[in-house]
């Protein structure tokens, strides 16, 4: 089914919360921007890396105010193995709660968290890796054939994070893409 062109499509912030966060924006159809960002320095307390996102996303949102706001919703470490710590953790929840309420106090009432599987299985191609550090890679690799330069992981999980939502919330419309071998 064709999409109706008249009828103006949501825009979307996607971000891949961690210490150096991934953000992909734009809106449904036409090609996002993104990146990555470091929200305080190396080694820095928890309190400074929830300020640092607290600002960045605040700044952020007043100058692009999407319609749907979402998140890599963080995974339970008690699947993750000796992949992270208790602080870890922590760090990662009180981002969630931290970019939640600065959305919500920037009037972007309409917020959503992914499944990092549920992506991965969205944007991957069929027999991608799916655990460990290859499926890093391979989300990389992905977004590049997309067109997409990534400088890092951070950067190319909200790309797959971005592209995941914008086919929840409008599948009937084409992805975007960085490259015309994927247009019309």
């Amino acid at each position: 089914m064709a999409a109706d062109p008249t009828r103006r499509q949501k825009s979307i912030l996607f971000l891949d919360l961690a210490t150096t966060m991934g953000f992909c924006e734009g809106v449904i159809g036409e090609t996002p921007i993104y990146g990555s960002t470091r929200l305080a320095p190396p080694g820095s307390s928890s309190d400074a890396v929830f300020a640092g996102a607290i600002r960045w996303l605040g700044t952020r949102l007043q100058g692009f105010k999407p319609q749907v706001f979402a998140y890599e919703a963080p995974r339970d470490p008690r699947h993750m193995g000796n992949k992270t710590n208790i602080s870890t953790a922590l760090v990662l929840l009180g981002l969630c709660g931290a970019v939640e309420g600065v959305a919500n106090l920037s009037g972007v009432y309409d917020i959503r968290k992914a499944d990092v599987n549920g992506i991965r299985k969205f944007f991957l191609p069929q027999g991608s890796p799916r655990t460990g550090s290859a499926v890093k890679h391979a989300v990389e690799r992905q977004c590049r054939v997309m067109g997409y330069a990534p400088t890092d992981d951070n950067a190319a999980d909200a790309i797959a994070g971005w592209h995941f939502m914008c086919a929840l919330i409008a599948p009937d419309i084409k992805p975007a893409s960085a490259t015309p071998l994927f247009g019309d």
